[in-house]
């Protein structure tokens, strides 16, 4: 059992896995847009997704040639609501980090729901 909590626990213990989720939290997109609003190259972005989706953090779903990625639940979104909050109240120079916001990036456009 600890072993499993223990590798989701790793999946979010990076920097840029987090703001993938953090992207994610406010849409579900694909490789592409990600990569670029991330500042990673396709490859990496693409191998920090394949890490979420292996210990189940983010689920797929292909319309057409375009496969999405979101967050696989509500409870992976509460693990990165709670994680979130206790590193503002932990440690306040997090405060001053872009992830910390509630971002909203022009380029994604309105936010579309579910």
């Amino acid at each position: 059992m600890f072993e499993s909590f223990v590798q989701v626990l790793k999946a979010v213990a990076n920097p840029r896995r987090l703001e993938l989720l953090e992207l994610m939290a406010q849409d579900e997109h694909n490789v592409e847009p990600l990569a670029h609003l991330s500042a990673m190259g396709m490859t990496t972005a693409s191998a920090h997704l394949q890490q979420l989706k292996r210990t189940g953090l983010v689920t797929t779903r292909r319309e057409r040639a375009t496969v999405f990625d979101r967050m696989a639940g509500d409870g992976i979104a509460a693990l990165y609501t709670a994680a979130k909050t206790v590193a503002v109240n932990r440690y306040p120079q997090f405060t001053r980090c872009p992830v910390s916001q509630e971002l909203r990036h022009p380029c994604l456009g309105p936010r579309t729901g579910a």
